[in-house]
């Protein structure tokens, strides 16, 4: 029974269509968290600079929809730019997939800047109903795309 179980979990590992598989030595890992580090501090800037190109210079991280509208849109890029890299490469098992994981950490903690920004904005300035809806709104879409990616991509386990 307990080889049995082994080998289904060691076949759902080769079949798996995730960057997250990938052993790392030390150094790898090392250089990962490095990269992640840099490539956070340069989204933040790139954010930084489109709020100053296309908002203007007298902008607010917190209290202005137009810089929240424009950090939205380029990260709502990035994250599908990254889920399709993450998937197309996945799929085809390229060894060299494992450095797409930075990019992917970077989209994701873009993302949870943005709705940072957007829970302030919208505590701020609507009221506490506007604010619990457009955030139950997020929350039961996020839950939507996340049930769907998993149902798309996970392969069932056989038993």
């Amino acid at each position: 029974m307990f080889k049995n179980i082994d080998t289904i979990q060691k076949t759902n590992m080769e079949n798996s269509s995730s960057l997250f598989k990938y052993k790392l030595s030390g150094t790898s890992g090392f250089a990962i968290v490095i990269l992640v580090l840099v490539l956070v501090g340069l989204g933040e800037r790139v954010l930084y600079d489109i709020s100053r190109i296309f908002v203007g210079d007298n902008f607010s991280y917190l209290n202005d929809l137009s810089t929240l509208l424009v950090h939205t849109i380029f990260v709502t890029l990035l994250i599908v730019v990254a889920v399709i890299i993450n998937v197309g490469v996945a799929e085809k098992k390229e060894k060299y997939a494992v450095v797409l994981i930075p990019y992917f950490v970077m989209a994701i903690v873009l993302m949870l800047h943005v709705a940072f920004e957007a829970a302030v904005y919208f505590y701020f300035h609507h009221t506490q109903f506007q604010f619990y809806l457009v955030m139950s709104t997020l929350v039961i879409i996020s839950s939507m795309l996340i049930y769907l990616i998993q149902q798309r991509y996970i392969p069932e386990e056989s038993e």
